[in-house]
């Protein structure tokens, strides 16, 4: 495969004036339609962070985690929960569990009956046990948890639950050492088997326990302990003979027990393998390996690593009918062992911008990574294939599973706009190192071709579920998104916020959108001319009409690839509304409403530049004292004012109306903060631009040193989605 190209991005602004404002959009050539679709969109119940997601063909979710915000660590008191919903988003259970303090699942299984097994933490001395639970000790580690073993039938009704301790001893008064339950296979007799990372002292019988090298357990149908060893460990498979297979990642000190005639029996150019760090300290990579156990973790069958210089980390692996393991993940290594034939034999990461700003150590990096995929032969002594998988950005693959006929699905995040499969995919809809998209996409059989690939359109993209027929699911924060590969493709595409250019599965009153996708609007393009003080919800005799909910929007612009639109402040009260665009043909899209959710008109959705000096953070487009638009050509001086418009505020204001042309800068009822300062930032309309776009005066410190000003700002105790900077003279 050579390096796809992306097609060519027109960077042209278009500033509509109107009565002296200015509001931004970026115009975008337009593409052709992409294959597959998003089929459903819906927001989940409660907030909750995911831990574990799966879909079976009936094309129900299954999902699991912690409930809570799901930013940063678990919170002192969260609990574990565990929901099945149905393939139209509606819950058929959700199930709570745990005790006083942080309960949360990282592992999952459904068994072919339809009950469900996890795995995870707990900190709760009060973790809800029941009567027949193997182990009913809470043997706190040096992480202040322990595990637990839990398991529901098909209604969601907690069936079984215990602790899941560490074997290993520690002094009285002493902690154990580190114990954390990370993976769990379940096999046709309902045993589980357990991986994890941490200390566990070998069974009788089991393979002699290694040094750091993980443990892998084995539970029968009722919970008890068959075997455990502290010889190796790491996501496991299982063959039809009970054959364990192990796929894990370690240092290259890890003293990985190599078997004659395994494939790779050294680790490329350790004393190179650094994949991140600093100035002052070097972060180690971990490197792949494969292992294949006998049925009791008594005998090693083979061990071999699959790495290259700067390591590789499987996150999913899959064996088929004969013994040949299938591993995906993500690596950095340009040398990671790739066949003749296969898919992708180069690696095209490139290192994405980083911000130059001096801190103590220099900046924190990491080596851009990108996706692989591995099938290892039945003895481990060679490659079927190997293929990369992914763009010039940072690509990761997370989730994978095999269909009957050996085709390979996978899930994964993107940052690449070359990702492959994605030629067909609008420039606007690709995603990019600030805005990451989750993706579906299959491998054929034998490494050698791919199909189109299919993105979830959203913020924070998480985790992805897959059939192994072709759809699949996946997690963008709060929401979860349906995805069908072989689904006709819709001429609507994505949606994105018409500011910032951050993709959507949301969406507030009266917000500002950008359409894109084929054949979506007229040629040529068409802008709106106000009539009576209002954007109309048509233009001319072109046929085109957005709605929301059957409420006409108002269209500021339209073009075969892109159509930009207001969404109604009639929304308000809805919990979702679907949005219908015809032109010729009807696309639709659901989205969640919110009420707000501020953003900032940009110049470009990347990295601000200005000579050497680059920011992770957006140039607004914003006015300098003079109405001249601030740039690095055009520096904003200290001491004075700058007008940043912002988008997506919802109600404020108190009484806007849908597609009106704002008279007056009135100051509407909101409260707003810089990061910088503890002094209120004036939020006025922005008069003669549409209701729902604002003006946000920064005052630049008259004495604030360095070529640049990051901030934050902060409207009614709402973030703006992205950090600003504006360049100083």
């Amino acid at each position: 495969m050579s390096k796809p190209e992306s097609a060519e991005m027109a960077e042209v602004i278009s500033a509509t004036r109107c009565g002296g404002a200015v509001v931004t959009f970026l115009l975008l050539g337009a593409s052709l339609a992409s294959a597959g679709r998003v089929t459903a969109t819906f927001p989940l119940s409660k907030s909750v962070s995911v831990g574990a997601l799966q879909q079976d063909t009936a094309g129900n979710v299954y999902l699991a985690g912690y409930t809570g915000s799901p930013q940063g660590s678990p919170p002192d008191s969260s609990d574990a929960f565990v929901a099945k919903l149905s393939s139209a988003g509606t819950v058929v259970f959700w199930t709570t569990f745990g005790g006083s303090k942080a309960d949360y699942v990282r592992a999952m299984a459904i068994a072919p009956d339809g009950s469900i097994s996890v795995v995870g933490s707990t900190a709760s001395l009060d973790f809800p046990l029941t009567p027949d639970a193997a182990q009913t000790q809470f043997a706190i580690t040096t992480d202040g948890t322990a595990g637990f073993f839990v398991r529901l039938d098909v209604t969601g009704k907690v069936r079984y639950s215990s602790y899941l301790n560490t074997n290993v001893s520690a002094p009285p008064g002493s902690p154990a050492p580190q114990f954390s339950p990370t993976g769990l296979t379940l096999d046709a007799a309902g045993a589980a088997y357990i991986n994890g990372a941490g200390s566990f002292t070998s069974t009788p019988g089991a393979l002699p326990t290694v040094a750091n090298a993980g443990w892998i357990l084995k539970l029968d149908a009722s919970g008890k302990l068959v075997f455990g060893t502290g010889f190796i460990g790491g996501r496991i498979g299982l063959d039809s003979q009970g054959f364990i297979y192990v796929a894990g990642a370690n240092n290259s000190d890890f003293a990985l027990p190599v078997t004659p005639g395994a494939f790779q029996t050294t680790i490329p150019s350790r004393l190179e393998s650094v994949c991140g760090g600093n100035a002052f300290i070097g972060i180690p990579c971990s490197h792949q390996y494969v292992a294949k156990l006998g049925p009791t973790a008594s005998k090693l069958i083979y061990a071999t690593w699959i790495s290259g210089t700067n390591g590789a980390v499987p996150a999913a692996m899959a064996v088929d009918s004969a013994g040949n393991v299938t591993v995906a993940g993500f690596t950095a290594s340009r040398d990671y062992p790739v066949t003749p034939g296969a898919y992708q034999t180069t690696n095209f990461t490139t290192h994405p911008p980083s911000d130059t700003t001096s801190v103590f150590g220099g900046v924190p990096y990491s080596l851009p990574v990108t996706g692989y995929v591995t099938k290892l032969n039945s003895t481990g002594s060679g490659l079927v294939f190997s293929t990369y998988l992914g763009g010039a950005s940072v690509d990761s693959i997370s989730s994978m599973v095999t269909d009957s006929a050996g085709r390979i699905y996978l899930g994964g995040i993107a940052e690449s706009p070359d990702l492959p499969g994605l030629s067909v995919v609008p420039d606007a809809c690709r995603p990019s190192y600030f805005y990451p998209l989750a993706f579906a996409t299959r491998l054929s059989a034998d490494g050698s071709s791919l199909t189109e690939t299919q993105l979830a359109f959203g913020l924070s993209p998480g985790l992805v579920a897959l059939d192994g027929q072709g759809k699949a699911t996946a997690q963008m924060g709060g929401s979860l998104a349906s995805l069908d590969l072989f689904a006709a493709p819709s001429p609507l595409v994505c949606t994105t916020d018409a500011a910032d250019f951050a993709p959507l599965n949301s969406v507030a009153p009266g917000q500002l959108l950008s359409l894109f996708g084929e054949d979506i609007g007229p040629t040529p393009a068409v802008q709106a001319q106000p009539a009576g003080g209002f954007i109309p919800v048509s233009l001319g005799f072109t046929g085109i009409s957005v709605t929301f909910d059957g409420v006409p929007a108002p269209i500021l612009y339209a073009s075969s690839g892109q159509v930009n639109v207001q969404v109604p402040y009639e929304v308000a009260d809805l919990a979702s509304v679907t949005m219908k665009i015809q032109y010729g043909t009807t696309s639709t899209a659901v989205f969640s409403v919110v009420p707000s959710q501020p953003s900032a008109f940009v110049q470009a959705a990347g990295y601000a530049a200005c000579g050497y000096e680059v920011r992770a953070s957006l140039l607004p487009f914003a006015l300098n004292a003079d109405g001249s638009v601030t740039g690095c050509g055009n520096k904003a001086p200290r001491g004075t004012l700058v007008s940043v418009f912002l988008n997506g505020l919802g109600l404020a204001g108190g009484h806007p109306v849908t597609g009106a042309i704002g008279t007056t800068s009135e100051a509407p009822p909101v409260s707003a903060t810089a990061s910088f300062s503890t002094e209120p930032v004036p939020v006025t309309a922005d008069a003669g631009a549409i209701d729902g776009v604002w003006q946000a005066q920064i005052a630049i410190p008259l004495a604030w040193s360095g070529p640049s000003l990051q901030f934050a700002l902060t409207v009614n105790g709402i973030a703006v989605r992205d950090s600003l900077v504006l360049w100083l003279k």
